[in-house]
């Protein structure tokens, strides 16, 4: 018996230092599961992330995209944009030629009114002045001629009378 008691007392020695142990492992166990579960959260959470994280890396593709359209197209309207700024310059400068030839123009216009005004417009007046005059000498003139082609007539009949009688 003895025999059986002390594999009693080895029992109750190691239930006795295993109830700890068991109680050990069910903490742990516990632990465990809970670790587990927060695990599972932490594992969903970056499904979750690794899904936004590709919708954002699309996002990202289809900006940079968008950005390498709006390079070109900035690309283009400085194109653009040099080439208007090349052409004002030139109509600038065309400008400024037609600015002097204009101001040319003016003096040449100024001038010619002035010789307008002093020489044209007196020089018109005194031709008018002298075809007034012309004019009453003609009118004189045709007077007399009428006079004269009328004494001629009568001259003529009374030359004709005379060679008739």
């Amino acid at each position: 018996m003895e025999d059986k008691e002390l594999l009693q007392a080895i029992k109750e020695i190691v239930k006795s230092e295993i109830s700890p142990l068991e109680q050990k492992v069910d903490n742990i166990d516990r632990k465990v599961g809970n670790l587990d579960q927060k695990v599972g959260s932490l594992d969903q959470k970056v499904s979750s992330m690794e899904i936004k994280v590709d919708k954002m890396e699309q996002k990202v593709d289809s900006l940079d995209q968008k950005v390498g359209n709006l390079d070109q197209k900035v690309g283009s309207l400085d194109q653009k944009v040099s080439s208007m700024e090349i052409k004002v310059d030139k109509m600038d400068k065309r400008l400024n030629r037609m600015d002097k030839r204009l101001a040319k123009v003016e003096k040449e216009v100024a001038k010619t009114n002035l010789r307008i005004e002093n020489e044209i417009i007196p020089s018109i007046q005194i031709i008018r002045e002298g075809q007034q005059l012309l004019v009453e000498k003609v009118k004189k003139n045709e007077k007399r001629t009428d006079e004269l082609e009328e004494e001629i007539i009568v001259l003529k009949i009374k030359d004709f009378q005379a060679h008739i009688s």
